[in-house]
């Protein structure tokens, strides 16, 4: 499900107070014990540490020198649609509008950060940077639309998204990470 606003496109992740541009990184995660206190109880949409069960492959991101998660993202290569498809992309509370007002938001850039994370996936697989995936409503798969160049894919009773290789590629060239 995707559950996350573009806020902004930016390279790095912002301080929403002060504006500073702070450096990321971003981690494969194959503890499930990690990912424990990410769960529906503490804001997370979803618990995380079943997703690791099921065979995804998760991704967090971070500002560089700090081991808060700032946004989680779950994949599956998906052959059969020559695409990566995004089954969970999630902000961390702290950084969710959705749950908090712009003000209080700690940093900018999450969401961008975390489709720029499958998009590199997508290209490591093969797929040229194609990704797919459900937005959790009409909303937020018209905002994907507007900020990601994303193209609708009608499937009843879901909400389908795709991001093709021109997009991809536009979104890929914002970001500047390293992995750890």
């Amino acid at each position: 499900m995707l559950c996350v606003e573009i806020d902004e496109l930016t390279a790095c992740l912002k301080d929403a107070k002060t504006g500073e541009i702070l450096s990321t990184k971003v981690s494969r995660i194959f503890d499930k014990n990690m990912l424990k206190k990410f769960n529906t109880r503490s804001g997370w949409y979803v618990n995380w540490g079943n997703l690791l069960k099921e065979k995804y492959e998760i991704y967090a991101l971070y500002v560089d020198g700090d081991e808060e998660v700032q946004g989680l993202v779950a994949l599956t290569n998906s052959p059969e649609m020559q695409a990566v498809f995004i089954d969970w992309v999630v902000s961390a509370p702290h950084n969710n509008k959705a749950i908090l007002e712009d003000e209080q938001k700690k940093y900018i850039g999450v969401g961008g950060h975390l489709f720029a994370v499958a998009i590199e996936k997508s290209f490591e697989f093969g797929w040229e940077g194609v990704v797919t995936g459900n937005p959790a409503n009409e909303k937020l798969m018209d905002h994907y639309i507007t900020n990601l160049g994303a193209i609708p894919i009608r499937t009843y009773p879901h909400y389908q998204i795709m991001i093709d290789e021109d997009s991809a590629i536009k979104i890929k060239e914002v970001y500047d990470y390293e992995w750890k």
